[in-house]
């Protein structure tokens, strides 16, 4: 599930804040169970990746309901569509208890944000040699 500001989204805005909420049940104790998000484009271009063992969190134990909550301050994403994968895997990351592949497609609405491409990369410009500069209009 997406929220921004603790309320429930569908389609994220780029550069608000957005938090993914991941429920899971572990039917037999896991210990340090990774985590793991993917964000593709509908060609299957990778976009971003992560997991909580690359964040250095450990889950310790798990051995029955538990959740996860990924919490992104600005999302970087631009305007359009996107899948999104879950996975469960051991703390190597080759045993796989779960995965749920492109399960989830969002759409991604430009707001404020001006770049193009897939992602916004804040910059700044500094400019020297010119006459009558105008910044952030």
């Amino acid at each position: 599930a997406f929220t921004s500001g603790g309320e429930a989204v569908t389609s994220p805005t780029s550069l608000d804040p957005l938090d993914i909420d991941i429920s899971f049940t572990a039917h037999r104790p896991l210990q340090d169970l990774v985590v793991r998000l993917r964000v593709d484009t509908p060609d299957g271009q990778l976009v971003w990746g992560t997991n909580t063992r690359r964040c250095g969190v450990s889950l310790g134990l798990v051995d029955s309901a538990a959740s996860a909550k990924v919490s992104i301050p600005s999302l970087p994403l631009l305007e359009g569509s996107y899948l999104l994968s879950v996975g469960l895997t051991d703390h190597t990351e080759t045993i796989g208890f779960d995965q749920w592949d492109h399960r989830i497609r969002f759409d991604v609405r430009q707001y404020k944000a001006y770049d193009t491409g897939l992602v916004h990369v804040p910059v700044t410009w500094n400019i020297s040699g010119a006459r009558g500069v105008v910044q952030g209009g």
